[in-house]
């Protein structure tokens, strides 16, 4: 028998609640219970066998069946859910490693190239890109982190060269 977690985690709250299997309810729809679908015969006869609580769908299956009403699939063979979350490749997650280490690299030569013209970083500019040197160097980096500290470099990037070309005009 396979229960979706969901139903795993009631059929245990139940549990602890010493709740066991219906079996009047059970006497009761034992009659209609050859209209009731393969799945939900299968689960039901498992669960009496081992007097485990039913989920509250399997209940109201039983309970239709009981009062002879029609039975909605839906309750039956719940649906599985989807993963809504998708993975980030690894092959993604190495290109952006390498265009983070490039881009500090980048940086790096346009900051002493600032030194030169007599610009000097802030700390706090410093600070940060130790920061990123950090994501760039965690494999475990995610895809969310990388991404913000490429685009915070390729604004810094743009930043200091403006601002350099404004120096050497001067």
């Amino acid at each position: 028998m396979e229960l979706t977690k969901g139903q795993q985690v009631e059929i245990r709250r139940k549990q602890r609640q010493w709740m066991v299997f219906p079996e009047r309810l059970f006497q009761l729809a034992y009659d209609q219970i050859p209209d009731a679908p393969y799945e939900f015969k299968i689960r039901l006869i498992e669960s009496r066998q081992q007097n485990w609580p039913l989920t509250n769908d399997d209940i109201k299956v039983l309970s239709a069946l009981a009062n002879h009403q029609s039975i909605d699939p839906l309750i039956v063979k719940p649906s599985k859910k989807r993963q809504t979350s998708k993975k980030v490749s690894q092959a993604e997650l190495d290109s952006l490693h390498q265009q983070l280490k490039g881009l500090i690299a980048n940086y790096q030569a346009l900051l002493g190239r600032a030194e030169e013209v007599g610009l000097m970083p802030l700390e706090k500019q410093r600070r940060w890109l130790e920061k990123a040197q950090q994501i760039s160097e965690n494999p475990r980096a995610t895809k969310t982190a990388l991404s913000k500290e490429i685009s915070y470099l390729e604004d810094q990037i743009d930043r200091w060269s403006d601002q350099i070309n404004r120096r050497q005009l001067d």
